[in-house]
């Protein structure tokens, strides 16, 4: 048992860590797939000229990619943690443990997923 205090709390320590490398790696992943796009994109923004439709095309798959990304790989995070809290939970009733600091709620890990999603690296298009 002791043990797994530890355990718990160097989770919830690396947990916003480990969600910026996500965020960060899901942007170089995205920026990987559409490098033209995104490098004519910058230089078009940089020179002020209209954009045309297909470039907006291009941004919205962009985006699309990048955000379908992210909620697949959020979502396998969460549904770690959902397995996580069952474990630890079952652990502690089989010990006869009613209140625990163990047994958090999964509050907090949305509240880490918000403030990644906010502060996510922007692309240069």
């Amino acid at each position: 048992m002791s043990r797994l205090d530890l355990a718990v709390d160097a989770i919830e320590q690396r947990l916003p860590v480990e969600l910026f490398r996500v965020v960060e790696r899901s942007n170089i992943e995205v920026e990987q797939r559409y490098p033209s796009i995104i490098r004519n994109a910058s230089r078009k923004h940089h020179t002020k000229l209209d954009v045309p439709t297909d470039v907006d095309q291009d941004k919205k798959s962009i985006l699309d990619d990048m955000l379908s990304t992210l909620y697949a790989k959020f979502e396998a995070i969460a549904e770690g943690h959902r397995v996580l809290h069952e474990v630890v939970t079952r652990i502690l009733r089989r010990q006869g443990v009613q209140d625990s600091p163990l047994l958090r709620s999964f509050t907090e890990l949305w509240k880490l997923y918000q403030s990644e999603v906010i502060t996510m690296p922007r692309f240069a298009i």
